[in-house]
């Protein structure tokens, strides 16, 4: 090897081995500032109320005039509506937003099923259109696990 590249390798290697020591320590930024989970989901005579649990982690108010839900347990629809109440979220908010609606009958079959115990937990997806007061779309996929509420029947999380 010829003397003028012989530092060459080395000085390559300590700049690769610091980039990839900071790229592992560097926080990761996810794009998504809204967040929207269960808070809780109450059955009662094949009506479902969802109380959505929404948080702004933007520094900037959301304000939407309409909201599309479709909730699904294990695959199977539990609620498929448009909640044209107008909400907001102000910056870097929790807030919940209570939702009516009549269930379909699979997604109440699984809800009953979880209920009686017959599994501990079902996995929910979730699809929000949110539509703004422009009328600009902004579509969101969530998902997560619900849960019986001990001692609260019909009630889970």
């Amino acid at each position: 090897m010829p003397h003028s590249t012989r530092w060459y390798f080395p000085v390559v290697l300590v700049l690769l081995s610091l980039t990839t020591a900071c790229a592992v320590s560097l926080p990761q930024i996810n794009s998504d500032m809204l967040r929207v989970s269960i808070d809780t989901l109450e059955h009662r005579d094949g009506s479902i109320n969802v109380n959505l649990a929404m948080r702004n982690l933007n520094e900037r108010t959301l304000s939407y005039r309409t909201l599309d839900l479709d909730l699904r347990l294990d695959g199977e629809r539990l609620v498929s509506l448009r909640h044209p109440e107008p909400f907001s979220l102000p910056t870097r908010s929790r807030e919940l937003v209570s939702i009516e609606s009549r269930g379909e009958a699979a997604g109440l079959e699984r809800l009953e099923a979880l209920g009686a115990g017959e599994k501990p937990q079902l996995r929910w997806t979730m699809r929000l259109t949110l539509i703004d007061d422009h009328g600009r779309e902004r579509q969101v996929d969530y998902e997560g696990w619900l849960h019986v509420v001990p001692g609260q029947p019909n009630r889970f999380r």
